[in-house]
């Protein structure tokens, strides 16, 4: 977990707190600037979210780095 950004570290103590076993984090998933992973993953995406308890979104800028 110390190998994660800030952000990614403070979902997983947030999802341990919550007592909820399972994280998914889309731009870990899914291989960036693939388009053809992103086809074949953004599906599963529907049915991940779908049955979500938490979804946590981060707003980025030009400035911002994830």
């Amino acid at each position: 977990i110390q190998d994660l950004g800030q952000n990614y570290q403070d979902a997983v103590f947030f999802m341990i707190k919550m007592r909820v076993q399972y994280l998914c984090i889309d731009n870990l998933c899914i291989v960036q600037d693939d388009l053809e992973d992103w086809r074949i993953e953004s599906e599963a995406m529907a049915r991940i979210y779908g049955g979500a308890l938490f979804t946590i979104a981060r707003q980025c800028d030009e400035f911002s780095s994830i």
